[in-house]
């Protein structure tokens, strides 16, 4: 069985890795949601023009297929690669 400290030393270090990825997400989420915030808002005010729909088309399309493809090659990336062994 481990040491105890070594498994508080663990805990301690997963709650802070943990503190940094819901920061970083809460950030991701707050800036998407400011650019879409904005985008609607130009659609909003120029909506009389015709290309202007094709504004509301950019934050759904293509930001967040970015996002996707950003977390999927986070989460499989090469931090596989440091998992313990026995973890699979």
């Amino acid at each position: 069985m481990p040491d105890p400290e070594i498994l508080w030393r663990q805990y301690a270090q997963n709650v802070d890795l943990y503190k940094f990825y819901l920061e970083l997400v809460t950030k991701v989420t707050a800036f998407y949601y400011a650019v879409t915030g904005a985008i609607l808002a130009y659609y909003f005010q120029h909506s009389t023009e015709p290309l202007s729909r094709f504004a509301v088309l950019l934050p759904s399309g293509s930001f967040s297929s970015g996002l996707r493809s950003a977390s999927a090659s986070h989460w499989c990336g090469p931090r596989m690669a440091v998992l313990p062994r026995g973890w699979l």
